[in-house]
């Protein structure tokens, strides 16, 4: 076993020009406006084992959400623009966007119907995330997602029960100079019924059908499970769904998935955030059709006054390859300080620690990152 260490600074000035409009989605209209430029200085930019590349970077951002109520109906139209420059690695320049619109009717006062689109493209560098298994002649990798979801919506708390249904399709593909290197489709219908069983808690049944296709292989997903939500008095947010899933076709397994999730209100400066999830997936990897995929997160919000910030967080993600013993972990531990000394000032300094080990190379590799970022806003 090896180890290669990444060393990330960067330095962003993000200028941003809000509308003072916050509001809950579609219960208050919305127009917000965000205008960023960002400068990054990234130390072994390819993740590498030897001879690591040091890269200068800048980043011009604009994200836009516009909220429009009308009778009956509401609109919402968000998206993100992007475009990031190397000094030295102009091969790497490109052009980033996402554009998720969203139509929802208001049926009752208690159900709604909402359509949901996705269309986006990005860029990630080899070694990032979604792009861990990408083949040697691929420095990094674009990424072209749409999708497309109908849900609709019967009861809400505080009602009796309720019921939220949704079918959805995804289409995801991965290039690398016009060569396409992996084509993901997905259809998808899910749902969740919640039945209230106290003042602030609701028992949960849960279900999922996919039909998934990479390439020319197929799998189906089927997942059923039964969880509980409670608030435990106003100082949680706490929501658990334990279940058994099922897979067939080209990829064929079986096992338990779960989704774990806590807000939790320690005090009026604390907050403690925790999420545990597994599922089964279709996976990145061509050595492996589907994979299961264990994430685990924990953060420690921490208010010193009106003005500072602190938090901690770890993250770990460990993906263990279903037609192979490979596995792929990545664990993320982060510190973050935002100082705000007036509204539309803030500066935010953060630092993070990361480690990779894989056995998808011919040899297992560690890596380690560190990042400080500075940012001011308006």
């Amino acid at each position: 076993m090896t180890q290669k260490c990444l060393f990330s600074l960067s330095l962003a000035l993000v200028l941003m020009v809000p509308a003072k409009l916050s509001a809950t989605q579609w219960h208050q209209s919305k127009n917000d406006l965000s205008v960023s430029l960002a400068s990054q200085f990234s130390y072994n930019l390819y993740y590498q084992d030897s001879n690591p590349e040091s890269s200068l970077s800048s980043a011009l951002e604009m994200d836009y959400d516009r909220v429009a109520l009308f009778e009956g109906f509401a609109i919402q139209v968000p998206f993100q623009l992007r475009q990031k420059t190397y000094f030295s690695e102009s091969s790497l320049n490109h052009f980033d966007y996402k554009f998720t619109p969203a139509l929802n009717l208001f049926l009752s006062e208690q159900s709604d119907l909402t359509f949901k689109a996705n269309a986006q493209q990005a860029q990630k560098i080899k070694g990032e995330k979604n792009a861990e298994f990408l083949p040697e002649i691929a420095d990094y990798v674009e990424e072209k997602d749409h999708s497309a979801a109908l849900s609709l919506r019967l009861g809400r708390a505080p009602e009796k029960q309720y019921l939220n249904l949704e079918i959805a399709t995804n289409h995801y593909q991965q290039e690398f100079e016009a060569l396409a290197l992996s084509k993901t489709e997905s259809k998808i219908v899910s749902a969740r019924y919640g039945h209230k069983i106290s003042e602030d808690s609701y028992a949960l049944a849960d279900g999922t059908y996919k039909d998934e296709k990479r390439n020319d292989l197929t799998s189906s997903l089927v997942e059923l499970g039964f969880g509980l939500y409670t608030r435990l008095g106003g100082s949680h947010q706490f929501n658990i769904v334990v279940g058994y899933f099922e897979r067939s076709g080209d990829a064929s397994s079986d096992g338990y998935y779960w989704m774990l999730s806590d807000k939790w209100r320690i005090s009026e400066d604390v907050e403690l955030s925790l999420l545990s999830e597994q599922h089964s997936e279709i996976s990145l990897s061509q050595k492996s059709l589907t994979q299961l995929t264990t994430e685990n997160d924990i953060s420690l919000r921490y208010q010193l006054n009106s003005e500072h910030y602190l938090n901690l967080s770890l993250s770990q993600i460990n993906q263990n390859f279903d037609q192979s013993n490979d596995f792929h972990k990545r664990l993320v531990a982060a510190f973050d300080w935002q100082w705000r000394p007036y509204d539309g000032f803030n500066v935010d300094t953060s630092l993070a620690l990361e480690r990779v080990d894989t056995s998808l190379l011919d040899k297992q590799v560690n890596q380690q990152s560190a990042q400080v970022a500075l940012e001011y806003l308006w």
